[in-house]
């Protein structure tokens, strides 16, 4: 993590508490569709045939670089997702846990941007990165309030069976300076946090406390920043 990335999260005083999970929701869904068809796929080629979904998303149409496809504003300006290349628009092409048959996928190469007194300042870089949704607008941010800091969640799926998997900005109240979180659990480093569906990450007495989505069948856990 750089300097400005330690010096915002010293100020959140920030730890995560990965409380146990033990619900397992991997059947896929099955709530019809009226979003896109398989008899509509004009079958465009991917460009990223390794991604993880590859297997059940059918390209439709291609993008062009500067698409925006997440956006918040901040207590002085604004976090912005855009596509660093062409990106790619489609669909789910059968039901699972990652979404309805139809859904809208986006995929891409992107970066989130920080925007503030008419400058923008590359926050993070997120490489071939699925996003499946509901709608084709650009989703927003959701945050979490602290004193000096908020923690902005950039989650790119509405939905998934073992819960979510959110990107972490935080952002300075006093400066709006923003930078990237990391997390630590168990050993291993991670760019993004998981939480379930049904309880979002919320301060409590300084701490960003947090429902691990996946069947953890642990104990409590502690998860921290990488500094």
């Amino acid at each position: 993590m750089n300097k400005a990335a330690t010096i915002l999260a010293s100020l959140l005083m920030l730890s995560v508490i990965m409380a146990c999970n033990n619900d397992d929701s991997s059947n896929p869904i099955k709530v019809p569709s009226d979003r896109y068809s398989d008899s509509e796929a004009r079958g465009v080629e991917t460009i990223f045939p390794n991604s993880e979904y590859a297997n059940m998303i059918t390209v439709d149409t291609v993008n062009p670089e500067g698409t925006i496809r997440a956006r918040s504003s901040t207590a002085l300006g604004e976090l912005v997702v855009i596509a660093s290349g062409q990106e790619e628009e489609g669909h789910l092409n059968t039901p699972s846990t990652a979404g309805v048959e139809g859904d809208y996928t986006f995929q891409g190469n992107y970066k989130v941007i920080n925007k503030i007194n008419g400058k923008e300042q590359v926050v993070n870089e997120l490489k071939e990165l699925s996003f499946i949704q509901t709608s084709k607008e650009p989703i927003s941010f959701e945050k979490v309030n602290f004193e000096e800091a908020d923690v902005y969640f950039l989650t790119p799926q509405y939905t998934g069976g073992h819960g979510l998997s959110a990107y972490a900005i935080v952002v300075n109240k006093d400066n709006g300076e923003a930078a990237p979180l990391k997390f630590v659990n168990h050993g291993a480093t991670t760019d993004t946090l998981n939480y379930a569906m049904e309880h979002f990450p919320l301060n409590k007495n300084g701490a960003l406390i947090v429902t691990p989505g996946t069947s953890a069948g642990t104990s409590e856990a502690k998860a921290e920043i990488v500094q």
